[in-house]
């Protein structure tokens, strides 16, 4: 009787043994799975709201605005230059005018050349040396890259 509870408790713990890494990696291509549909997700929501963005001529016009008021803050020159995505060089060319008044001619900003791009605007000092990428492109990396980490953490949190 001793011998044959030994014999289950090896064949026990050698069963477990084995099943352990093949559990382990269930657990992993679960959680693959959902990192991946975080992703999708947020990268939906994302690009949802960019289409509102662009498909909204006023909130287009906000949103350029805005940016080349950060662009303005952030960057420490007395000369500007906006480089617009390809297509778009008239209005934000009206944008930057409207800046301009606002700013009383401090900072100097001039309308460069077009850029490939998805929307926004690209803003470096006169030298070069300084840029702030405003680009809607940019701005999705910055919102995924602020957003997944804590997205993630609650997801972790609830795994547990």
């Amino acid at each position: 009787e001793e011998r044959r509870q030994r014999l289950l408790e090896e064949v026990r713990k050698k069963v477990l043994s084995e099943l352990a890494p093949r559990k382990l990696e269930l657990r992993h291509k679960m959680l693959l799975e959902k990192h991946t549909l975080v992703v999708s997700e947020v990268n939906s929501l994302i690009a949802e709201v960019i289409s509102e963005i662009r498909g909204d001529p006023q909130k287009y016009r906000e949103y350029l605005l805005e940016a080349l008021r950060a662009a303005v803050s952030s960057i420490a020159s007395s000369s500007l230059v906006v480089h617009p995505c390809k297509g778009e060089r008239e209005l934000v060319e009206r944008v930057v005018g409207e800046l301009k008044e606002s700013l009383g001619g401090s900072p100097e900003l001039a309308v460069g050349e077009e850029i490939g791009c998805s929307g926004g605007v690209v803003v470096r000092s006169s030298d070069g040396r300084v840029y702030f990428n405003a680009t809607l492109d940019a701005k999705a990396v910055e919102v995924k890259e602020r957003v997944l980490p804590r997205v993630f953490e609650r997801v972790a949190r609830r795994a547990k």
